[in-house]
């Protein structure tokens, strides 16, 4: 500011200095205010827009529309149930399919056909389903938690679509929002004291599984705990969340007023196995240190040719993470980014060369 002020050959003294001072600095809080994300609602993988334009399209019975909701109204997954749903209080390794998966399709597809059809009977068997999760005070934290607690995105995603139905009501909602981040949410404070190899003894819910998303295991794991943070992001219009996994998939900084990003790289240790094609080490991570950006970044999942990093693995992670990165860009683009243009239009890059190598 200073500097400034010499060039324009203000004098730092007096009121001059104070007025030029002050107007400046409320131009800097300006600047910071208007910079603070307004999010758009419904605004995940779908808008307002996109909705309405399911709806014409099946009014119309405009093909191939029409016979794809016809087919979701056969679906398993659409059908409403007796909404006796117990509550989900715990899930256990290997039990997020089964819990978060499987409600989340129903709810996902249940609240897109009250969108459609206006059927009401749709929107309370969602908002029945969203409900069972909100006393959730244990999600597993064991092997692959970042992925499995990443799949949280399909309930938040029925929960953005019923965000303002008259059916679900506000302590409900809020509920929801609280299990989301159990046992409760910071920026300066971690909650990594309370999870647990034990899955009995675990105190943590979906958002401290999936924050440092999951470095040193293949990306698309870690895709899915970004795909879930940045929906979460999104539904509780928290945009220090959403910035979280947004700049860590474009090997940007952390924000300052966040929690650090993990530090690394990690350092090799033992040898614990090795065929014909790997080796696999016992690593260790440093505490604190230079943040971090492992394989779920943008440049590092789909090199500039196209190939993605898990095509040496198998072609069904390749293209999963491939349609994970996709549906990333289309929540980016409804909230105004443009995640699609990143690194010379990569991720279309990623989908010409793996469809081609599939063909």
């Amino acid at each position: 500011m200073e500097a400034m002020i010499n060039k324009l050959g203000i004098m730092k003294k007096g009121k001059v200095w104070r007025k030029v001072a002050f107007a400046l600095g409320m131009l800097v809080f300006l600047q910071g205010q208007a910079q603070k994300r307004t999010f758009v609602h419904p605004g995940i993988t779908y808008t307002q827009a996109d909705l309405d334009r399911m709806k014409a399209m099946v009014e119309a019975r405009q093909e191939p529309f029409y016979t794809t909701f016809q087919h979701m109204l056969k679906d398993g997954y659409s059908q409403i149930g007796d909404g006796n749903y117990a509550d989900i209080t715990q899930i256990k390794e290997g039990k997020f399919n089964g819990t978060i998966g499987a409600d989340g399709r129903r709810a996902h597809d249940m609240a897109l056909l009250y969108h459609i059809t206006g059927n009401k009977a749709y929107a309370d068997d969602a908002v029945k389903r969203l409900n069972r999760c909100n006393r959730l005070v244990n999600a597993s934290s064991r092997g692959t938690a970042p992925l499995d607690n990443g799949k949280i995105y399909m309930l938040i995603e029925a929960a953005e679509l019923l965000r303002a139905y008259e059916g679900w009501r506000p302590e409900d909602q809020e509920a929801f929002k609280k299990m989301l981040v159990y046992p409760f949410y910071s920026t300066k404070v971690s909650a990594d004291s309370y999870k647990s190899s034990d899955d009995n003894k675990n105190g943590v819910s979906f958002y401290w599984n999936i924050y440092k998303f999951d470095p040193g295991r293949f990306g698309n794991q870690g895709l899915f705990a970004v795909r879930g943070l940045m929906a979460m992001g999104i539904y509780l219009d928290n945009d220090t969340m959403y910035d979280r996994g947004y700049r860590y998939l474009a090997c940007l900084p952390g924000r300052k007023d966040d929690l650090p990003y993990q530090a690394g790289p990690p350092v090799q240790g033992s040898l614990i196995s090795e065929d014909e094609f790997k080796r696999d080490y016992n690593v260790t991570w440093p505490a604190s240190g230079e943040e971090y950006h492992s394989d779920e970044a943008l440049r590092y999942y789909i090199y500039r040719n196209g190939q993605c990093q898990e095509s040496c693995r198998d072609q069904g992670h390749t293209m999963g993470g491939i349609g994970n990165y996709t549906a990333i860009a289309e929540m980016a683009w409804n909230q105004g980014d443009s995640l699609y243009g990143w690194l010379d239009n990569r991720i279309l890059k990623g989908i010409e060369f793996n469809i081609r190598y599939n063909l």
